[in-house]
This record gives structure tokens, sequence and C-alpha cells, in this order.
């Protein structure tokens, strides 16, 4: 594992990763997220997003050379994928139920 050279958009998704955590923790542990399905839906769009950053940001850090990353990588997009699919699922009957 090597550690590239850090430019200015490296600085920048680093410092997007540290934010949407940030979020996500103080959404997840602070707000009554579980109690409502927006609220769901919210906290898994966080989830995703944070992971999607964490494995971008790491991927960056060290030129693609971190262990697992084979591994890791399809896993992480793959939580991505179902966990956007939950949420379009979820709003569209969300939005359903809110036309009748």
């Amino acid at each position: 594992m090597t550690v590239s050279e850090i430019d200015a958009g490296d600085v920048a998704i680093f410092t997007w990763t540290l934010l949407q955590i940030g979020l996500t923790l103080l959404y997840g542990v602070r707000s009554p997220w579980r109690a409502s399905q927006a609220g769901r839906i919210l906290f898994t769009s966080f989830c995703c997003t944070s992971i999607a950053l964490t494995q971008v940001s790491v991927t960056l850090l060290t030129d693609s050379g971190y262990p697992l990353r084979d591994i890791v990588r399809p896993i992480a997009y793959t939580l991505g994928i179902l966990g956007t699919l939950v949420m379009i699922v979820l709003l569209l009957r969300m939005q359903r139920k809110d036309s009748q």
C-alpha cells in the first residue's frame, strides 16, 4: 500500500466524506429516524452515501492499493444499489399513498 499525492480534489472528497459520516452519525443517533418511512429512507440514503464516499476516499488515499479492495468495492457498491432500490420502492409507495 502506498500513499498517493493528495491534491485539492482529494482534500474536497475527504472533507465531504468526513462531513457525510458526521451527518449520518448525528442523524442516526440523535433523530427518531425509525419513526417514519421518510426517516428510514433518509437514513438509508445517508448510510449508502457514507459507504461509497469512504470507499472512494480510501482508494484515492492509497492509489487503489488497500488490502481486500477487490472484495470491499463490490460489497460497498452492491449495498448502495440495494439501498437505493429499497429507497425507490418505499418512496413510490409513499407517493402512491399520498395521492389517494
